[in-house]
This record gives structure tokens, C-alpha cells and sequence, in this order.
């Protein structure tokens, strides 16, 4: 195994030597990094469809550097601690990736490396796989790593920027020894990583079996891989929205253009696959990761950013196609990527990685998934926000783990999630938090409201079935209009079918238990849907002082309901007997100078009788002139009041004026600080 010293002299002499590698795309390779997968290799299941918890987890992985101060019982206690399931290693690694294997449970990618002329490393790569096989801790083959930073000699000769044929042909020949071995054959062969994207000649690596009538350099019907390979970086950029989906994506908007360049349009313009295509081709990732210390163009995140980021691109590369996706890396060494610090001591990531997995555990794929119908919506009614994805689970005892995640880098999206139906008992969980509960709502719960979703995954927990196939009428807002007399309040229906056809729903009010007026429509009330009723019974005059107020739903209990205690709302309420005057209006004619405003008596009582009703007027901040009515103004009435004082000037330019009623304070009122109304003007 190379140590440090020799890994970080390559970096140097690749950075001399291989300088023609794209400037914006070149990716630094980690060598002898460690990641995994899992046997046989599924394409994930992506969409509203359910995805097997299990399978899932299973996508998960890490890459792992044994060094001499690295030992592998340190490496199991990580591994088993983030409950991820696949490890990368190399053919040096072979014996602690049995270990780990035995011990935690992983299976590990076999990865090749350009230490040796070819011939010597396929042969030593073949070797180490079969070792891996009888231990059962095999999962994948891995071609070059990034060969386009490192030599390749084959064939007697070796690879530079302008001559890539080295590189294509130990990758044909390493995928035809692999087949051909009975042992081997049934494994896959993962591509190498930036050598589609970096060939110097066309090849035809941007294929993973090149077809008829692709006009490249090597035979159609060359066999190069199973699935493609990629290395999705942040690199020399902001940070911005959606960072991790971005580099998720298999279009040119990619970040980084990764499996674009790889295998659709290469860095130096050869064509492979089209864009139409690219969802359909396997694919995998076997480095992706953000550094909390700013090095070799990596933006530097917190340990925060890191850690989310650590589960939005496990969830966003499997949401988005890949097989199997792994961390660079499990702990720091030449990079500040890993999720443990050299002391072992665990980061945030490592934390929230073991949170989300321990809520997520499940270890069987053997049952037939289900379904929830459920929508994710912007409280606001608009359409799921573009930073927010969702991607939903089950476990093998039944349970539904829906996982909604946001990517914004600031602010937050206020969510709504509709489930489709009544479930039985419903749990929120932040990994970011821990491993127990934020939130547990059980009984006939439909509705889940997530009001911060900012940067990183929730998940809910769905357990038991739906309730049943019925509606459920809540009352959600209660007020009353003390100047008016007249009750309001909102009706939602949370169950998970409409209210009859034609059907009356009505409302009860109560002032102090003893009723006072009714509401109420005809018609149905989808499911999910809300509905404003009013005093239809007339307004009620509720006397100064403190009472209680409360609706009733369904008052004639005419609806069959999912849940029929529910269906009232009750709330205190403060009524006074003095006035309260407000202005509601204010404007200015600037041919005759004249303010204007309108005042309103929002209380239930009068102002008092004789008493005048005045405004002042002011501009930036100094009275100009005033005007007023005489007394009294009723409750609930509204009057307008000019300026008696006479016209006031107001100069070009742009300004703030006011109107202040009751200004002064010739009567006492339930609020005394709620008089004044301002605007800007310009003149």
C-alpha cells in the first residue's frame, strides 16, 4: 500500500504532467479509497413508486484508506456505527475486507490501480476478487481510477494526454478476463472513473459496449463495462441551491457534467450515448463528498453542510438512478472529507448518517411493497418547491418511512404533505436530531405539515393501514367581528373521500356554552379541501368583557365521519365597551394640497357623544395641518375626515405622511396604540 507522502508526490506530478485534463472538469483522484455495493446490483426504483428500505440501505457506502496508523478494528467500529452496507478497497486491502465482511456485515469493490504495467494488475485484480468470492464479501470489479491523473502502462506502452489506448484497452481486456472467469463472471464491472470523459482519441469508452455504427477507433461490440462510474465533485464553484441534486442530474445542467461528459458528449467532443438514453444505462458512484477544510478547489463547508450533505447525496443518487453510491470517505487523511477526524473522534456527518440509517434499518428485500397516495405541495397551494424531493420507503414489517428532503442554502420551504388517506399512527423524525421522534401524531392522521424544511432530509413514519373510507370534518379557525356581531370560521375536511353530494354542513356558534347563531353551506367538501362559514343565523352582540367562544361542525351530526369528537373548537375572547378608532385609508391631492382619510370605529361601542373625532396630518414626521367630525361615530362605522386646517405643500421629492386619529387622545379607547397610518409619496 503506498503511504502518504508517495500519494501526495503523484498528486504533484500528475498536476505537471496530465495538466491538459479539462481545467473545470479534472476530478483529484483518491488513491487507494475504499467505497462498496452490494450483490447482485439493482436499478434503483425511482418515481412515486415504493422503494425496499433494505434495498436502499443497501446502495450505501463508503470509501476507507488503511494506513499504517489506521487499523482495521477502528475501520469495523466506523462502518458498523453509520450502518452503511459496502466498502472500496484495492487488492492490498483483501484480508481487511474479509474482516469487515465477517464482522460488520459489508461487501467491498475490488478496485484496480495503475501501480503496475496492466498485464500485472489484471491478473493481481482477478486473483484478489476470487480471495473476496470465497468469503462471500465480493460485490463489484472496479476499473482504473481516474486514469486520466495517472499513467497507465499496457501493452508496452503508456498513457498521456495525447494517447488514451492504453487506458481503453486494459479496461476491454480487464472486463473480458473478469467474464471469462466462472467464478467472476457473474459479478459486475464497474467502468473507469473519468477515463470515458478524458480519452484522448474516440475510442468509444463513452459506451459501456460500443454499438454498430458508432464510428470509434475500437470495434463495435468492445465490451468495456457493466455500469458506468462516476466521481460527481463540487469543484471550484459556489455553493448554490439544490447543490447535491445538481450533481446528481445526467444532463448537461449537471454541475460538473458528469455522466454527461462520461458518456453523452466526452470533454474533448466525441459522442456517445443520447441524452434520451442516458436514464436507461446502469450507473454508480463511486466518489462524491464535501471537505470541511477549503483544499485543492473543494469549497470548505461546515461540519454541518458536510453531514447534510452526506444524506441528501445518498437519497439524491439513488432518487436519481444510481445503483450504488459512495462516500469519499470514512476517515481523514491527505483530504478533510471523511466523516471521522484522525483522532476517531466522529464528525456531524458520521452522526447524522447513523441517525438516518438506524431509523431507516431493515435487512430483508423478501415482500411485495405496498403504496401510499401521497402529494407534497407548498403550504402556500402551489406546486412541490424544485429544492424539495421525495423518495418513499418500506420496511419488511409493513412500516412506510417517506422521506422528504430540502436543498435550499438558505430559508426554508414550508411543506404539505397529504397522504392520501387516514393512517392510524404517523411519526416525524429529524436525523439531523437523533434517533427518536420529533413529532408523533396518531389516530386518523392524513395531513403532516412540515413548516421548516431548510437543508437536509425528515422522515415519517407511516404505520398501521388507513383508518377508513370516510370523511372527517375539522374546524380549524374560529373568530369573531365584536363591531358586526358576525362569527367565521373554516371547516377542512382531513378525511380521505368528500362529503355527500348536495349534502348540508353546518356550524353551531356558542358564546359561554349557550348558543347564539349558526352557519352553514350545501354542497360537497372534497377530500382535503377547506370551507368558510358564516353567521347565516344572524349576528349576535357579545357583551363587554371576557368569554369563551366555540363552533361546532356537523352540528346535526348529519355526516358520517372518521372521527365524530372532533369536530369543535373553542377559544377565549376579550370583548370591551370602549371604542377603538383606526384609520383605514389615507391619501393626498397633490393639485390642492388636501389630505384625506378614513377612520372606522372597530369596536362594539360608540365613541362618545359631543366629542370630536380629530387627525393629524404629518410629513416626515411633522404635523402639517389637521381635521376633523364631531362625535359620535358608531360601532363598526366608518367616516371621512379632510383637512380643516387648510392645504399644505408638500415639496418635489419623495416623502412619508401620516394620519393620526384621536390625535389628542380626547377620549379613551381599547386601543391607544393602533391610530396611525402611514404611506410614501413622491412627488
Amino acid at each position: 500500500m503506498k503511504n502518504k507522502k508517495i500519494i501526495i508526490t503523484l498528486f504533484s506530478l500528475i498536476f505537471i504532467t496530465f495538466i491538459s485534463c479539462e481545467k473545470n472538469n479534472i476530478e483529484l483522484d483518491h488513491a487507494m479509497t475504499t467505497t462498496p455495493t452490494t450483490k447482485p446490483l439493482k436499478a434503483p426504483v425511482v418515481g412515486k413508486e415504493v422503494v425496499k428500505a433494505n434495498d436502499f440501505l443497501n446502495s450505501t457506502g463508503i470509501c476507507a484508506h488503511w494506513y499504517a496508523n489506521f487499523t482495521n478494528a477502528d475501520h469495523i467500529n466506523m462502518v458498523k456505527y453509520l450502518g452503511i452496507r459496502n466498502v472500496r478497497g484495492g487488492w492490498s486491502t483483501v484480508n481487511e475486507m474479509i474482516q469487515l465482511r465477517q464482522q460488520a456485515g459489508v461487501r467491498g469493490i475490488v478496485q484496480t490501480w495503475n501501480d503496475l504495467p496492466f498485464e500485472q494488475i489484471i491478473t493481481r485484480t482477478i486473483a484478489t476478487s476470487k480471495q473476496l468470492v470465497a468469503s462471500d464479501a465480493l460485490l463489484a470489479i472496479e476499473g482504473m481510477n481516474e486514469p486520466c491523473n495517472w499513467p497507465v502502462t499496457y501493452e508496452g506502452v503508456t498513457s498521456s494526454p495525447t494517447n488514451s489506448v492504453p487506458i481503453a484497452h486494459s479496461q476491454r481486456d480487464l472486463y473480458t478476463q473478469v467474464k471469462a472467469d466462472w467464478q467472476l463472471a457473474n459479478y459486475p464491472v464497474f467502468h473507469s472513473s473519468l477515463g470515458a470523459a478524458s480519452q484522448a482519441q474516440n475510442l468509444g469508452m463513452q459506451f459501456l459496449q460500443i454499438p454498430a455504427g458508432a464510428g470509434t477507433i475500437m470495434a463495435a461490440g468492445t465490451k468495456f463495462a457493466d455500469y458506468a462510474n462516476l466521481h460527481p465533485y463540487f469543484w471550484n464553484q459556489p455553493l448554490i441551491d439544490n447543490a447535491v441534486w445538481r450533481l446528481m442530474t445526467l444532463g448537461s445542467d449537471n454541475i460538473n457534467d458528469a455522466m454527461y461528459s462520461e458518456h453523452c458528449h466526452t470533454w474533448n467532443g466525441f459522442n456517445g450515448y443520447t441524452l434520451a438514453q442516458l436514464p436507461t444505462i446502469p450507473r454508480v458512484i463511486t466518489e462524491s463528498g464535501f471537505t470541511t477544510v477549503a483544499e485543492s478547489g473543494f469549497p470548505m463547508v461546515s461540519e454541518d453542510y458536510q453531514g447534510k450533505a452526506v444524506l441528501n447525496t445518498f437519497l439524491d443518487a439513488y432518487k436519481q438512478g444510481f445503483s450504488y453510491t459512495f462516500w469519499y470517505q470514512l476517515k481523514e487523511d491527505e483530504l478533510h472529507h471523511g466523516l471521522y477526524r484522525p483522532d476517531n473522534s466522529p464528525k456531524l456527518g458520521a452522526t447524522y448518517l447513523h441517525n438516518m440509517t438506524t431509523i431507516l434499518a431493515d435487512n430483508s428485500s423478501n415482500f411485495t411493497p405496498g403504496s401510499v397516495n401521497y402529494t407534497v405541495q407548498h403550504n402556500s397551494g402551489l406546486n412541490k418547491p424544485e429544492t424539495v424531493h421525495d423518495m418513499l420507503l418500506q420496511k419488511s414489517n409493513s412500516t412506510y418511512e417517506l422521506v422528504i428532503w430540502s436543498e435550499l442554502l438558505s430559508g426554508i420551504n414550508d411543506i404539505s404533505i397529504d397522504l392520501g388517506a387516514n393512517y392510524s399512527s404517523v411519526t416525524v423524525y429529524d436525523p439531523t436530531v437523533g434517533t427518536w421522534p420529533v413529532r408523533t401524531e396518531q389516530t386518523n392522521v392524513r395531513w403532516v405539515e412540515l413548516h421548516t424544511m431548510s437543508d437536509h432530509p425528515m422522515i415519517i413514519e407511516i404505520k398501521g393501514g388507513i383508518v377508513s373510507s370516510l370523511p372527517d370534518i375539522i374546524v380549524t379557525s374560529l373568530s369573531y367581528n365584536a363591531a358586526t356581531g358576525i362569527f367565521s370560521s373554516i371547516l377542512k375536511n382531513q378525511g380521505n373521500v368528500a362529503t355527500p353530494a348536495g349534502g348540508w354542513i353546518g356550524v353551531q356558534y356558542k358564546v359561554d356554552g349557550n348558543y347564539a347563531t349558526w352557519g352553514g353551506i350545501t354542497g360537497s367538501l372534497a377530500a382535503g379541501a377547506t370551507v368558510t362559514i358564516g353567521s347565516d343565523g344572524g349576528a349576535y352582540n357579545i357583551p363587554a368583557g371576557t368569554h369563551t367562544i366555540s363552533v361546532l361542525a356537523d352540528d346535526n351530526a348529519v355526516i358520517t365521519e372518521t372521527n365524530e369528537n372532533n369536530n369543535t373548537l373553542t377559544q377565549p375572547i376579550v370583548v370591551s365597551s370602549l371604542p377603538d378608532v383606526i384609520v383605514t385609508t389615507l391619501s393626498y391631492n397633490t393639485s390642492t394640497g388636501i389630505f384625506t382619510c378614513v377612520v372606522k370605529n372597530q369596536s362594539t361601542s360608540p365613541t362618545p357623544a359631543g366629542v370630536v373625532i380629530g387627525v393629524a396630518y404629518s410629513v416626515d414626521g411633522v404635523n402639517r395641518t389637521w381635521g376633523s367630525v364631531a362625535g359620535p361615530l358608531a360601532a363598526g362605522a366608518s367616516v371621512t375626515i379632510g383637512s380643516d386646517g387648510g392645504a399644505y405643500n408638500i415639496p418635489s421629492g419623495t416623502h412619508t405622511i401620516m394620519a393620526y386619529v384621536d390625535d389628542v387622545n380626547r377620549f379613551t379607547e381599547a386601543n391607544e396604540n393602533n391610530n396611525s397610518f402611514s404611506t410614501s409619496i413622491t412627488r
